[in-house]
This record gives structure tokens, sequence and C-alpha cells, in this order.
């Protein structure tokens, strides 16, 4: 919840920032700025995207291996450059 003033200026805004391209195959994908009606495993790739992790269409998703410490869906490409980033101190 925040204040009207405050929803009024950003939305707009927020608009224009609701699509991204799937960091797999570069296709747009609409990003919902609700949850309210997505499936367990939509809800998963968007929650990998908001922690900084790779945003995905559901058919990269699912072909990306997922990590075995954090559970990320990872393309085989990007999993060293993961562990790094990730995983390591």
């Amino acid at each position: 919840m925040v204040p009207r003033g405050v929803h009024d200026h950003f939305a707009p805004l927020l608009g224009q920032m609701n699509s991204r391209d799937c960091d797999g195959c570069g296709h747009k994908l609409h990003v919902p700025l609700e949850a309210g009606e997505l499936t367990d495993e939509d809800k998963a790739r968007l929650e990998q995207f908001f922690k900084g992790g790779p945003l995905y269409c559901d058919g990269c998703y699912v072909k990306a291996p997922s990590c075995g410490d954090c559970g990320w869906h990872v393309d085989t490409d990007h999993i060293a450059e993961h562990q790094r980033k990730e995983h390591c101190d």
C-alpha cells in the first residue's frame, strides 16, 4: 500500500516497464504486477527474477536445469557465472 500521490506518480512508469525480454530466447515477456492468478511454476519463475536471477519464458524455464544449491533454473551457458555470483563468498 502506498499513498495515492505516490501511486499516481509511478503508475505510468510501471505501465511502461512491465515487460522484459526472456533471458533464454529473447521473446518479450509481460511481468505481472500482481500475483493473483499465477500458477505455482509462474510464481517460482518470477520470484527467481525478483531475487536477481534470470527471467525465462515458460519454455526456457523448463529447459534450464535447476541449480543444486539454490534451485534456480539457469541455462548451462551461465551456470558457472551463477555459481560464482550467487554461491561464492
